[in-house]
């Protein structure tokens, strides 16, 4: 694979990501008005799942800068 296109999945997995987070940010919003949640709730639970979007951001620029470390795909 070549280093161009190593950087092009990294960081469209990357996007996938954070498109997949906030759309479970979306659901679970709608699942906490349905039983009546307070909506702080649903602001302390974003702030406190907002960090696990490092974990691909992090890959995806050690992958994009070294497409041949295996870590960054991890």
């Amino acid at each position: 694979m070549s280093a161009r296109a190593a950087t092009w999945l990294a960081w469209s997995l990357a996007g996938l990501s954070v498109v997949m987070f906030f759309a479970g940010v979306v659901f679970a919003s709608l699942a906490w008005l349905a039983e009546d949640t307070p909506s702080s709730r649903v602001v302390i639970d974003t702030v406190l799942y907002a960090p696990s979007l490092a974990f691909p951001v992090v890959g995806s620029l050690v992958a994009s800068w070294r497409p041949g470390k295996a870590i960054g795909w991890i």
